[in-house]
Protein backbone atom coordinates (compact mmCIF):
# COMPACT_ATOMS: atom_id res chain seq x y z
CA UNK A 1 0.00 0.00 0.00
CA UNK A 2 1.40 3.37 -1.00
CA UNK A 3 1.99 6.32 1.30
CA UNK A 4 -0.86 8.29 -0.30
CA UNK A 5 -3.31 5.46 0.29
CA UNK A 6 -2.19 5.15 3.91
CA UNK A 7 -2.75 8.85 4.48
CA UNK A 8 -6.22 8.71 2.91
CA UNK A 9 -7.19 5.70 5.05
CA UNK A 10 -5.87 7.40 8.22
CA UNK A 11 -7.77 10.61 7.51
CA UNK A 12 -10.95 8.63 6.77
CA UNK A 13 -10.59 6.70 10.05
CA UNK A 14 -10.16 9.91 12.05
CA UNK A 15 -13.16 11.47 10.30
CA UNK A 16 -15.37 8.41 10.98
CA UNK A 17 -14.43 8.36 14.66
CA UNK A 18 -14.99 12.09 15.00
CA UNK A 19 -18.40 12.05 13.34
CA UNK A 20 -19.54 8.97 15.25
CA UNK A 21 -18.41 10.41 18.57
CA UNK A 22 -20.04 13.76 17.85
CA UNK A 23 -23.45 12.21 17.17
CA UNK A 24 -23.16 9.84 20.12
CA UNK A 25 -22.46 12.65 22.57
CA UNK A 26 -25.08 14.90 21.00
CA UNK A 27 -27.63 12.17 21.78
CA UNK A 28 -26.10 11.58 25.25
CA UNK A 29 -26.54 15.20 26.43
CA UNK A 30 -30.16 14.67 27.41
CA UNK A 31 -29.39 11.60 29.51
CA UNK A 32 -27.66 11.14 32.87
CA UNK A 33 -24.43 13.06 33.56
CA UNK A 34 -21.28 11.45 32.22
CA UNK A 35 -18.89 9.92 34.75
CA UNK A 36 -15.35 11.31 35.00
CA UNK A 37 -12.47 9.34 36.53
CA UNK A 38 -9.58 11.25 38.15
CA UNK A 39 -6.08 10.00 37.31
CA UNK A 40 -2.85 11.44 38.73
CA UNK A 41 -0.55 10.31 35.90
CA UNK A 42 -1.61 8.69 32.63
CA UNK A 43 0.92 6.47 30.90
CA UNK A 44 0.86 4.69 27.56
CA UNK A 45 0.82 1.40 29.49
CA UNK A 46 -2.41 2.49 31.24
CA UNK A 47 -4.05 3.34 27.92
CA UNK A 48 -2.93 0.15 26.17
CA UNK A 49 -3.92 -1.95 29.19
CA UNK A 50 -7.44 -0.48 29.22
CA UNK A 51 -7.93 -1.12 25.51
CA UNK A 52 -6.54 -4.68 25.78
CA UNK A 53 -9.00 -5.47 28.57
CA UNK A 54 -11.92 -4.81 26.20
CA UNK A 55 -11.45 -7.78 23.82
CA UNK A 56 -12.15 -5.70 20.73
CA UNK A 57 -12.71 -7.01 17.21
CA UNK A 58 -10.23 -5.16 14.93
CA UNK A 59 -12.62 -5.57 12.00
CA UNK A 60 -15.32 -3.42 13.60
CA UNK A 61 -13.79 -1.53 16.56
CA UNK A 62 -11.57 1.54 16.30
CA UNK A 63 -9.88 2.63 19.55
CA UNK A 64 -8.93 6.27 19.98
CA UNK A 65 -7.60 8.79 22.48
CA UNK A 66 -8.63 12.45 22.43
CA UNK A 67 -7.42 15.46 24.40
CA UNK A 68 -9.55 18.04 22.59
CA UNK A 69 -13.02 17.49 24.01
CA UNK A 70 -14.26 20.71 22.41
CA UNK A 71 -14.64 18.58 19.26
CA UNK A 72 -17.67 16.98 20.91
CA UNK A 73 -19.45 20.04 22.40
CA UNK A 74 -19.98 18.32 25.77
CA UNK A 75 -21.42 19.82 28.93
CA UNK A 76 -20.51 18.37 32.30
CA UNK A 77 -22.05 18.84 35.70
CA UNK A 78 -20.23 21.81 37.26
CA UNK A 79 -19.82 19.96 40.56
CA UNK A 80 -17.69 17.22 39.01
CA UNK A 81 -14.22 17.37 37.55
CA UNK A 82 -13.98 18.48 33.93
CA UNK A 83 -12.27 15.79 31.86
CA UNK A 84 -9.32 16.54 29.64
CA UNK A 85 -8.83 13.09 28.05
CA UNK A 86 -11.29 10.72 26.39
CA UNK A 87 -10.48 7.06 25.77
CA UNK A 88 -13.03 5.43 23.52
CA UNK A 89 -13.90 2.72 21.05
CA UNK A 90 -15.86 3.54 17.92
CA UNK A 91 -17.98 0.60 16.76
CA UNK A 92 -18.24 0.97 12.98
CA UNK A 93 -20.90 -1.72 12.61
CA UNK A 94 -23.34 -0.03 15.01
CA UNK A 95 -22.09 3.55 14.49
CA UNK A 96 -21.71 3.93 18.25
CA UNK A 97 -19.11 4.89 20.80
CA UNK A 98 -18.81 2.21 23.44
CA UNK A 99 -17.10 1.71 25.74
CA UNK A 100 -15.57 5.05 26.59
CA UNK A 101 -13.87 6.63 29.56
CA UNK A 102 -13.56 10.30 30.51
CA UNK A 103 -10.44 11.15 32.51
CA UNK A 104 -9.43 14.17 34.56
CA UNK A 105 -5.68 13.70 34.22
CA UNK A 106 -3.18 15.71 36.28
CA UNK A 107 -0.15 14.76 34.15
CA UNK A 108 0.70 12.58 31.16
CA UNK A 109 3.91 10.75 30.40
CA UNK A 110 6.16 11.65 27.46
CA UNK A 111 4.84 8.87 25.19
CA UNK A 112 1.24 10.12 25.48
CA UNK A 113 2.39 13.72 25.00
CA UNK A 114 4.25 12.63 21.86
CA UNK A 115 1.06 11.01 20.49
CA UNK A 116 -0.93 14.21 20.99
CA UNK A 117 1.86 16.37 19.53
CA UNK A 118 1.63 14.34 16.29
CA UNK A 119 -2.17 14.35 16.17
CA UNK A 120 -4.57 16.46 14.19
CA UNK A 121 -7.05 18.29 16.43
CA UNK A 122 -6.07 16.19 19.47
CA UNK A 123 -7.70 13.00 18.18
CA UNK A 124 -5.45 9.93 17.89
CA UNK A 125 -6.82 6.78 16.27
CA UNK A 126 -5.02 3.67 17.54
CA UNK A 127 -5.12 0.84 15.04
Amino acid sequence: MGTGTSIIISVAAVACVGVGAYYFFKKQKSQTPLKVDTVDTLSLEDVVGWFKSLNMDPAKHTPFVCNNLSLFNLKFDQQMATPNILLGVYDEKNNSLSPYRFLDVKSIDSSIKSLFDKSQNGLVVLS
